[in-house]
């Protein structure tokens, strides 16, 4: 029997709205991708295939990551120097561009999916996943380049400690370990190198997950294309080494580094906006992309249903759909298809696939179908008819008439079909007895919107996929299959049957696409940056220092418990803060109050403080009242210090040590 209908409100396979804005996204895509097939072979197609290169672009960045181990020192003191040599300088060029070209690859993949509104009913899943692998890799390049130790690598890092010392997860601010050489440590460079190497395990889990509704994904890139990436790397790698400016210097001032926006673009923004606006826009963005499926993906259609009564268990649509939709059950002893609405996107390309027509798409039966055919070709119709994929945008759904017309396609009959996939052969067979004087399939081209509908019935209608063995056509000549491009309505005038086929030119001309698409993404990093504050000469003075302990704080146990607890200091014990004031050649530059950390306000207080000065000799004294009486200024120093332009000298304050200077 039938499989019961679901009600129109929960009905799956979901479409995006509002639809005219994406089909003018997906105009506006196609447009390029067309004319770049018009240039070079598909294999070589930037736009057909930037899952599958941003995996193969991600493997080469992981082989020369592992190549770059046997150089690399994860020490603070050795990492930059471990890199300079010229076989080192050259792999970690490659994993630096090979990296590059993947985020770019994933960020051009994720617009084509959003603008191809890929993204809804059962594909949900697919973009959740996609958004954390996008995430993961940008991490994991984020750390790759504060491991080089570099001026850019010492800003990242910086902008880590101060991004998360503003959540305030730690009562040793992060961001007092990169004040001064002397309070780098190089087990978090350790921490930092471990994290690199383990992330892409995440990211092949990521992909695992973000694959695993798709039937017979392309994981990795054809042959002419992974040849084209790594040519294109090596040779961008050997005449353009990445660009480092030295081994940063905690004692100098930063005036310029290089930025690498695909890995590297908050630090722009850090110090010009503050952390607490960039972990609200991050937080914006993220909750905006997470909940794109739900907010454009409104629309429902009903998902393929299967009389299970006319199933012959011959697992066909389990092998056709494209997202795992179909599978096989045991029902009163026999085995029979299953479909599952939660996966099912309503293409149709199961219908295509079902011998006895057990499969039915309730928005488009098959027997209507059939009753058009046999009610527009009569024996005595010259008429073309032509199976339209509703994705290939090429006609406006509400300009075709009820009798299949177009004004602008004359003696042509139109069915809209849900995807190439959906048209059966025995449409194709019944339409040509009937008297078409051409039938002509048209698909949404050459990336289509199912995946693999297009690429089913081509096979099929060859005779060399079920069920199109089983049929054969009347005049196959009189059969096309059409791939539309963006300029669909005019490739269905021309009626353009097959490409020609393409000369050692166009060839040549997708290798030096690649090569130019790889040197312009990895020159994208040669950006040279200078920071929002660049000081002339600094002086710095931090300190984590205890308070004195608040003596009316101080609790005692009373006799509300047992004997043996009497006496007892409990933890509700308060630390005053601890206060400090800054004066240069006698004048006060700075007052400020840190309060204890802790939720009991009995941990240590913490400062980092940061001074611009002129260049030049200059009497500096430090005062730190840690007892919470307003005269209570005991710790103390005071020097007369040279400051050279573009230098930074470190005043530090240590419990029990007292005052310590590092001068660069």
């Amino acid at each position: 029997m039938i499989e019961a209908a679901q009600p129109p409100e929960t009905q799956p396979g979901a479409q995006a709205r509002p639809a005219a804005l994406f089909r003018v996204l997906e105009k506006g895509l196609r447009g390029p991708q067309d004319m770049l097939t018009r240039v070079v072979p598909d294999e070589l197609n930037l736009f057909m295939h930037l899952g599958a290169a941003a995996n193969t672009a991600l493997i080469i960045s992981a082989v020369s990551g592992i190549a770059l181990l046997f150089f690399y020192v994860p020490a603070v003191d050795q990492a930059y120097d471990s890199l300079t040599g010229p076989v080192a300088l050259f792999i970690r060029t490659l994993h630096r561009y090979s990296s590059d070209a993947c985020m770019l690859l994933v960020l051009l993949h994720v617009i084509k999916t959003f603008a191809q509104a890929r993204f809804v009913g059962a594909r949900w899943l697919a973009w959740f996943t996609g958004l954390l692998l996008l995430f993961t890799l940008w991490i994991d390049g984020w750390l790759g380049y504060w491991m080089l130790w570099d001026d850019g690598g010492a800003e990242t890092a910086k902008m880590t400690a101060a991004m998360v010392d503003r959540l305030g997860l730690f009562s040793n601010p992060l961001s007092r370990g990169f004040a001064s050489h002397g309070l780098l440590n190089s087990l978090l460079f350790f921490v930092v190198f471990f994290c690199h190497i383990a992330i892409p395990l995440l990211l092949a889990a990521g992909i695992w997950l973000h694959l695993l509704r798709i039937n017979k994904p392309r994981l990795l890139t054809n042959r002419p294309l992974t040849l084209a990436l790594i040519f294109s790397l090596v040779a961008v790698s050997l005449i353009f080494p990445a660009p480092a400016r030295g081994e940063a210097d905690l004692g100098r001032v930063t005036a310029q580094y290089v930025l690498d926006p695909w890995y590297q673009l908050p630090l722009l923004f850090y110090e010009r906006v503050g952390e607490g606006a960039l972990w609200l826009a991050a937080l914006a963005a993220s909750v905006a992309l997470i909940a794109v499926p739900w907010a454009f993906g409104r629309r429902r259609r009903p998902a393929a249903k299967v009389n299970s009564e006319r199933c012959t268990g011959c697992e066909q649509c389990v092998k056709d759909c494209p997202f795992g939709a179909n599978s096989m059950i045991q029902l009163n002893g026999r085995r029979v298809s299953s479909i599952d609405p939660d996966k099912c996107t309503s293409c149709g390309i199961c219908v295509g696939s079902c011998s006895p027509a057990a499969i039915v798409l309730p928005e488009l039966p098959l027997q209507a179908v059939r009753e058009k055919i046999d009610r527009w070709f009569d024996g005595n119709s010259h008429d073309e008819l032509i199976f339209l994929c509703r994705e290939a945008c090429a006609v406006p759904s509400a300009n075709i008439s009820a009798e299949g017309t177009y004004a602008e396609l004359p003696g042509v009959r139109i069915i809209e079909v849900p995807c190439a996939g959906f048209v059966h052969p025995e449409l194709v067979q019944r339409a040509q007895r009937r008297g078409a004087n051409r039938v002509t399939v048209a698909a949404c081209g050459a990336d289509p919107q199912f995946r693999l509908g297009a690429r089913w019935t081509q096979d099929r209608l060859a005779g060399v996929r079920d069920p199109g063995d089983k049929i054969r056509l009347p005049a196959p000549e009189k059969f096309s299959l059409l791939r539309l491009s963006a300029f669909g309505l005019p490739e269905l005038k021309r009626a353009t049957v097959k490409k020609p086929a393409r000369s050692r030119a166009a060839w040549i001309a997708g290798f030096a696409f690649w090569f130019v698409f790889v040197a312009l993404c990895s020159l994208a990093g040669w950006v040279t940056l200078a920071p929002a504050r660049v000081p002339q000469s600094e002086l710095v003075v931090t300190f984590i220092h205890a308070g004195e302990v608040l003596p009316d704080s101080a609790q005692r146990a009373g006799n509300d418990v047992a004997p043996h607890m009497r006496g007892a200091q409990t933890s509700l014990a308060k630390r005053a803060p601890v206060a400090m004031r800054i004066f240069v050649d006698g004048a006060k530059l700075l007052e400020r109050t840190y309060d204890p950390t802790g939720l009991s306000d009995a941990g240590p207080s913490s400062a980092l403080e940061r001074l611009e000065l002129a260049p030049g000799s200059h009497t500096v004294r430090v005062e730190i009242n840690d007892t919470g009486l307003e005269n209570g200024w005991r710790h103390h120093e005071s020097r007369t210090v040279h400051f050279a332009e573009g230098r930074r000298h470190v005043l530090r304050f240590e419990t029990g040590r007292g005052f310590h200077w590092e001068s660069p």
